[in-house]
């Protein structure tokens, strides 16, 4: 690079094209090395140290084109791409790429490194249901637990499996995933064009999704895993971007969508209404009835703020198994990016002691029409701290709202979220 080449780049200042010269010969010189990621252990539930790369089952299903010397070209097909071809106008035989081909067509060309695979049982699957597949993203093997049930104090990797469990049940995988626990699994996972599901909404009559292309903002769908809808009537959106598809050996055995927080069927259906009851309904029977949930149980809202902020000096677990529950990809271990959950409370706290806890519901602004909610409670916290390093908060007494949902009388409270 010499400054002629950043003539047309009035932006950029001398310094910055300096800057650039000096990497690159830093990557000629050999100093500047390849930038390594690797998997913090602290990471939340994205580190998964089970999890192994797979091997994927390749299919490409293709358009061969004919010319009239004969001869033939095959061009590989994507599933969102269903109009690539169209009828000449005034004709019922003869096929023209559509302006959607072309683009296509094109833009297969300029992308070399962009992946169309997909799986040659999942091509059918995708396209019975209507769902627009736009690439390849992994592919990985993970060993199922060997039961379902999740520990008040677990991970939260036997929940997220019990949703898969539940959600595949509703579409035509009978068997679920209960044949196979204990044993390895393939896990391969597409990107999709983006699905909007209505989470909250005012009418709980209608379907819970709509496609992102044709939004109808003044339809009333019913919510996905929260069915208790929120006072003022906002119509709160999940998007939903991923499908995941399991296979065992050579055999699809389910597949699902999700979100960063939601598992859906193939159908866009939540957890409340494939069991036709609520989420939290449905958590009642997926925890274990060990010790600690039947401790949790009877604290009442003070007393659960008191045990969590005692356990923060413990430090043996994760402290997001306070929080309410979510069957996100991050506790299933099936993404590759860190958990959005890390706290900088784990290993940096020294001590921790409740100062003072004051219900504020309904007070100083906190007014119920503002809850995800109507029953969730809110709570100012005042809570000592002593930290090996200073970051967002700083050593000696801190104040912060909690606010609460009791999920049922054998589950007790949880935290819905934390802030001022």
């Amino acid at each position: 690079l010499d400054k002629s080449d950043s003539k047309g780049y009035i932006l950029e200042p001398k310094e910055k094209l300096e800057s650039i010269n000096k990497d690159l010969k830093a990557v000629k010189d050999g100093k500047l090395k390849e930038s390594k990621f690797e998997y913090d252990r602290f990471r939340g539930y994205a580190y998964y140290p089970d999890a192994k790369k797979g091997i994927f089952d390749e299919y490409r299903p293709t358009i061969t084109l004919v010319g009239k010397d004969g001869k033939s070209l095959d061009i590989d097909f994507r599933l969102d791409a269903l109009k690539l071809l169209i009828n000449k106008s005034g004709t019922s035989d003869i096929k023209k790429i559509s302006d959607t081909g072309m683009n296509y067509f094109d833009g297969l060309l300029a992308s070399k490194n962009l992946s169309d695979q997909i799986g040659k049982d999942t091509y059918k699957l995708l396209k019975d249901h209507k769902i627009d597949f736009d690439y390849f993203m992994s592919t990985k093997t993970l060993q199922m637990p060997e039961k379902l049930k999740e520990p008040t104090y677990g991970d939260r990797f036997k929940l997220y499996w019990a949703g898969v469990d539940t959600i595949i049940r509703s579409n035509g995988f009978k068997d679920g995933i209960e044949k196979y626990l204990g044993k390895e699994i393939s896990i391969d996972i597409y990107h999709i064009k983006p699905i909007q599901v209505l989470e909250y909404t005012k009418d709980k009559s209608k379907s819970s999704s709509i496609n992102s292309d044709n939004i109808d903002k003044d339809s009333k769908i019913s919510g996905a895993n929260n069915d208790n809808l929120r006072p003022s009537g906002e119509d709160i959106y999940d998007n939903v971007g991923k499908v995941i598809v399991l296979r065992y050996k050579d055999k699809n055995i389910g597949a699902y969508l999700c979100s960063e927080k939601n598992l859906y069927n193939l159908d866009h259906k939540g957890i409340a209404q494939v069991t036709g009851g609520t989420y939290e309904q449905w958590l009642d029977k997926t925890f274990e009835d060990d010790a600690d949930r039947r401790e949790i149980a009877k604290l009442d809202s003070h007393q659960f703020i008191k045990k969590y902020v005692d356990m923060m000096t413990v430090k043996d677990f994760d402290l997001n198994v306070f929080d309410i529950p979510e069957l996100d990809i991050y506790s299933g271990k099936v993404s590759d990016s860190p958990s959005p959950l890390v706290s900088e409370l784990k290993n940096n706290i020294i001590s921790s002691s409740l100062v003072s806890a004051e219900d504020v519901t309904g007070k100083d602004g906190f007014a119920p029409d503002f809850k995800d909610k109507p029953n969730d409670i809110d709570v100012r916290v005042v809570i000592d701290y002593k930290f090996k390093d200073e970051v967002d908060l700083t050593n000696g007494e801190n104040e912060t709202i909690f606010s609460l949902r009791k999920i049922s009388d054998t589950l007790g409270y949880r935290i819905v979220s934390q802030g001022i």
